[in-house]
């Protein structure tokens, strides 16, 4: 068991694939919302809203280094693909 802390669900174990119902389940469906997350968050916080004081701009760019690094050897592992858009959607729900 690998616990998480969400903001809205309480702790989550991301070795369970049904913490992951609500994302795809396919490859490309995966990456498709996985690059529209990525850019949609650089365009807020770059763009639309650079005044922001937060720690979240440093924290995204965290976890996209990460999917950077990993990305090769992990682009076909749906599990992997839903756990890093998972992640990545709970750091950018609450952008300011």
């Amino acid at each position: 068991m690998r616990p998480f802390k969400t903001v809205f669900d309480g702790v989550v174990d991301l070795d369970d694939p049904n913490t992951y119902d609500h994302l795809p389940r396919d490859v490309k469906s995966l990456l498709d919302r996985i690059w529209f997350e990525v850019g949609f968050s650089h365009v807020w916080q770059k763009h639309w809203h650079p005044e922001g004081k937060s720690s979240q701009p440093e924290r995204v760019e965290i976890l996209v280094k990460e999917f950077a690094d990993n990305y090769r050897a992990n682009h076909n592992d749906v599990l992997w693909l839903q756990e890093f858009l998972f992640r990545f959607i709970e750091e950018t729900e609450n952008m300011c």
